[in-house]
């Protein structure tokens, strides 16, 4: 998945001529470590830089846990890298097993389904199956949102802290969602959209991601909503189970 990432129009262009440098170089050093285990002497000849500009990002990299040193063997990769790739592992398999339930649900239902997982104070969606309405709720994979402003941010702080959800969502109850395994959403905007969204679990039973059903308020009424966020419920957990979760 890839994000938009805006540079700075505040920063000099020979500043960020200089950080791109530098970002090329650390990823250099990243990809000589990739092949196994070197020294700072190995690095700079194999670089073609200067012993400081290596011994300086490369320690940096240290830093940050994306490599760790050796006085005998040299630069390693780090644990840090080690995370990142069973996260991007985890994801690539989550989205495997959760798509063809959002293509399932969506077809059955004529309406959107998404997939999204949280970053800090929003939401990411990173999977989705099309609405078959006349008239179409859409969101493209990249696309952000706030967590107080969905149903898929209710989802995915179900099991939070108190004190976190009572941040997100002051006037809500959070034992109610529970009981009810699902929660809803309609929008304050012109076009009232309405959304349902239960959380996924990894085999831990950690909410890692949820599972959302979007639809115009046109044809969701109380009761079809109550009977979506069911139905988004039981595909959470077909979804859960798939990836370890026991209830």
């Amino acid at each position: 998945m890839t994000l938009p990432i805006a540079v700075s129009p505040s920063i000099p262009l020979r500043d960020r001529t200089d950080v791109s440098r530098s970002l090329m170089r650390a990823l250099d050093i990243l990809d000589a470590v990739s092949m196994g285990p070197i020294s700072l002497a190995d690095l700079t000849g194999q670089l073609g830089l200067t012993r400081s500009t290596a011994y300086r990002l490369a320690s940096a990299l240290v830093d940050r846990g994306l490599l760790r040193h050796d006085s005998r063997k040299g630069y390693q990769l780090g644990p840090r890298i080690l995370s990142l790739g069973a996260l991007a592992r985890e994801g690539a398999n989550l989205i495997a097993i959760a798509q063809p339930t959002l293509d399932a649900l969506s077809l059955e239902t004529s309406d959107a389904t998404n997939l999204a997982i949280r970053d800090g104070e929003h939401i990411v969606y990173i999977a989705r199956a099309p609405s078959r309405r006349l008239l179409a709720v859409r969101h493209q994979l990249g696309d952000r949102n706030r967590v107080d402003a969905t149903a898929l941010g209710r989802a995915l702080l179900m099991d939070a802290p108190h004190l976190a959800w009572r941040t997100s969502f002051p006037t809500e109850s959070q034992d109610a969602l529970r009981t009810e395994g699902f929660s809803r959403h309609i929008g304050e905007d012109g076009e009232r959209i309405c959304c349902v969204a239960a959380p996924i679990r990894d085999a831990s039973g950690e909410v890692i991601a949820a599972l959302s059903l979007s639809s115009a308020q046109q044809y969701m009424s109380a009761e079809q909503m109550a009977d979506a966020g069911r139905r988004i419920a039981q595909a959470a957990t077909v979804v859960s189970r798939r990836l370890g979760w026991t209830p």
